[in-house]
């Protein structure tokens, strides 16, 4: 599916006011997919250095490539997390009015120094987040800068568990990539392959995936579902899709994260 000119426009604008996203958003291929090249250092010896961007493309399913950059093996748990976000949604208060809080899902990859695959999935609510800050914290926080699992914090997370894969090791001097596809759950109504706005429950189906040579998913690593009660939603609905990272102290985190099939994607206004 062809993203607009427009989008990619909207995307470079973002990048100004960040500097852990390099080079510009590229039209990449036949297809038409969005790609970042990723770089974030953490200098700090405690601690970790976190990314967001939102990439205001709209989408009910959408699909990823995630690149997973060379490492130089020096952390146990290598140099972090290159994340998928889906579903970002601004909170509103009960009046209506934005709190500045944002749901959202993650599908977040990383290798450790073996070079084994770590992977979770999780679906947050009403974290403090934006495109030019994030804490340093284990975990996100609320509005009020506690962090999830602390007394009194008003945001949650589901599920979240970074599990290691060791049947699926790599290199670790040489960059891997593995495909992401984040899929509206429930009925397709016009049984043409694919829910679409308005149809399904709300829940999301989640695979990641090794890489075929022409991008599509080769053999499934894990799968992971997100039910309607966590979502909110009670049919498949558009949402802006975004790019997270996480570099552990000390280290360098790099790769690349490549929009390849966005299922319902609508142009940002200009």
């Amino acid at each position: 599916m062809k993203l607009s000119t427009k989008i990619l426009m909207g995307g470079m604008a973002l990048l100004m006011a960040s500097t852990m996203f390099i080079g510009c958003p590229e039209v990449a291929g036949e297809t038409g997919s969005i790609g970042e090249d990723l770089e974030l250092t953490n200098d700090s010896t405690t601690g970790y250095k976190r990314g967001y961007k939102s990439l205001k493309t709209k989408h009910t399913s959408a699909s990823a490539l995630i690149t997973l950059g060379a490492m130089n093996g020096k952390n146990d748990n290598g140099d972090g997390i290159i994340g998928f976000i889906y579903h970002i949604q601004d909170v509103s208060d009960s009046k209506g009015t934005p709190t500045g809080a944002k749901n959202f899902g993650l599908v977040g990859l990383g290798r450790n120094k073996e070079g084994q695959l770590m992977a979770y999935s999780s679906f947050f609510k009403k974290v403090a987040v934006d495109d030019t800050n994030i804490n340093k914290k284990k975990n996100f926080t609320d509005l009020k800068g506690v962090m999830i699992g602390e007394d009194g914090c008003e945001a949650t997370e589901y599920k979240g568990t970074l599990k290691t894969y060791t049947n699926y090791t790599s290199d670790i001097t040489k960059p891997v990539t593995y495909r992401v596809d984040v899929v509206a759950g429930g009925e397709d109504t016009d049984k043409d392959g694919k829910v679409e706005d308005g149809e399904g429950d709300g829940s999301y189906i989640i695979t990641v995936s090794t890489v075929k040579d022409d991008n599509s998913a080769d053999k499934k690593i894990v799968g992971y579902t997100i039910p309607a009660k966590e979502t909110g939603d009670t049919k498949a609905t558009q949402y802006d899709l975004g790019i997270y990272t996480n570099a552990y102290k000390g280290q360098t985190l790099t790769g690349r994260l490549e929009l390849v099939d966005i299922v319902n994607e609508t142009e940002v206004a200009e």
